[in-house]
């Protein structure tokens, strides 16, 4: 490696990147303040919360949002003031996809010494999802300082910062990737992300090629792959490409691929299915939910849709905006719909994805075959 390049990856990346407390979006005052708050990390740390704490990590770990954030109310309602549970509140909300109320318990706790790693790239999961570049970013690199060897931390770095328009950042990530981890090289993916991302389906499509001449399992690269024939608009593709992925290997965004590949097919029910499986339980999360609301739009029952969408309000991301487009398209909502609209357009980051692909299509192929070509 050539010396210069050595000392690329070595400049701390939180100096690359500025001070650490991010600006709100661009037009919008909802973005969230990192701050250091004053509040003892310790407090209202022992005795009678502790049973509580532990049941909320534990239905969190086992995929129980809701009542794991239901455990940490608890818990708060005794010791208001405690970190943890805060934060695993903030941690169950962010599972659910319930970004605004989130940010605000990792913003006022992400000084504590309980706000590790994880906390953090949750935190900027959710300002990434919400059109929050430069949060995201702030909250990627508290993770990177927290675990300095995270291939996931330093990937969302290079995601974030992309967004953010800090190509320096994004490129350092992505070199430091390899860095710290030249045995299992993931800066590839991270590449593909990016080309995903930017609408560039030649580059995707070329790193995979790479990725498989080079031996590695392409299973690790089918979600973006399944994502980019979503967005090319052909969920027939996106399926069959799916559908190689062992049913027991399958992660919730996977499922959730799956599910609106099959709805936008023309097969609700399947896409619920997928959504409430009796193998793998039931997805229980915002992304999951604004599937439900558009098969409950496709079939027509409407008082659904409209319950199910006023539990998921403020979402804020870009597959929730389409959905209120959806629902309002429903109702013959025309203002609805271009607030709608304005929003997608705002937080959409693919500028393949289009409001017209979410609607399913008439006379779908058969299982097998195909519409779009590249």
């Amino acid at each position: 490696m050539r010396a210069s390049g050595l000392l690329l990856l070595l400049v701390p990346l939180v100096a690359l990147a500025g001070p650490l407390k991010p600006a709100a979006k661009a037009g919008n005052g909802r973005g969230p303040r990192l701050v250091q708050d004053q509040a003892d990390p310790q407090k209202g740390g022992t005795g009678v919360a502790r049973p509580g704490l532990r049941r909320g990590n534990t239905l969190l770990r086992q995929g129980y949002y809701r009542a794991a954030a239901e455990a940490f109310r608890g818990v708060l309602a005794e010791l208001p003031d405690d970190p943890e549970a805060h934060i695993g509140l903030g941690s169950a909300q962010a599972r659910m996809g319930k970004c605004d109320a989130a940010l605000e318990e990792f913003v006022h706790w992400s000084d504590a010494r309980a706000f590790g790693a994880r906390h953090a790239l949750l935190a900027a999961g959710c300002a990434s999802r919400q059109g929050f570049a430069a949060d995201a970013l702030a909250f990627d690199l508290i993770a990177q300082q927290r675990n300095p060897a995270s291939r996931t931390a330093l990937g969302r770095i290079a995601l974030d910062a992309q967004a953010a328009g800090d190509p320096v950042v994004r490129d350092v990530a992505v070199e430091y990737l390899w860095y710290v981890s030249a045995g299992q090289d993931e800066s590839l993916f991270v590449e593909a992300a990016l080309a995903l991302n930017r609408g560039d389906i030649d580059e995707l499509d070329a790193i995979v090629d790479q990725w498989s001449r080079e031996g590695r399992s392409v299973e690790e690269l089918i979600r973006l792959q399944a994502q980019s024939w979503l967005d090319l608009g052909d969920p027939d593709r996106a399926l069959q490409a799916m559908l190689v992925v062992r049913r027991i290997r399958r992660g919730e965004e996977a499922r959730i691929i799956l599910a609106e590949a099959q709805r936008r097919l023309g097969r609700p029910s399947e896409a619920m299915r997928q959504l409430d499986s009796p193998m793998n339980g039931r997805l229980d999360n915002a992304a999951a939910d604004a599937v439900r609301v558009r098969v409950a739009v496709d079939q027509g029952d409407l008082a659904a849709a409209d319950s199910l969408a006023a539990e998921n309000q403020d979402v804020g991301d870009d597959d929730w905006s389409a959905t209120e487009w959806y629902l309002a398209r429903a109702h013959g909502d025309t203002a609805g719909m271009a607030a709608a609209a304005a929003a997608y357009t705002a937080a959409v980051v693919s500028p393949l994805r289009t409001l017209d692909q979410y609607l399913p299509i008439v006379g779908a192929p058969p299982a097998g075959g195909s519409g779009a070509t590249r």
